[in-house]
């Protein structure tokens, strides 16, 4: 597994289904599972909604949306369902994880995810 200078710690929470709720609606249970050696970079943010000059306007709320990309240790199990802490942030893991494997060198630097988070 390759060491990077500049990595940092972070939080895998695993979501495991239980069962549902009064209302039929699936309930989860979140486990805590630290990490170390995870990798982040800057993805996209958006703005989404009305528009910040409606918003200022008629009060409607918009939504910001931030997105980042993490690479998680080798052989880190991860889903869709999970999230990850870094800096103190949760992250909502978005889609399935990438696994990526060099075809010239063989190495395997972790799993891939991108996150988000949504405010507002």
């Amino acid at each position: 597994m390759p060491q990077f200078p500049f990595s940092k710690a972070a939080t895998l929470i695993r979501r495991t289904l239980s069962t549902e709720n009064l209302d039929g609606n699936d309930t989860y249970v979140d486990s805590s599972h630290p990490l170390s050696n995870v990798v982040t970079w800057p993805s996209t943010s958006s703005l989404v909604g009305q528009g910040l000059r409606i918003e200022m306007r008629t009060g409607d709320q918009a939504t910001a949306v931030a997105s980042l990309n993490a690479l998680l240790p080798p052989d880190t199990v991860v889903t869709a369902l999970d999230a990850v802490i870094v800096d103190g942030y949760k992250w909502e893991v978005e889609g399935d994880p990438s696994l990526y494997q060099s075809p010239f060198t063989g190495l395997d630097p972790g799993v891939l995810v991108r996150l988000v988070k949504v405010t507002g």
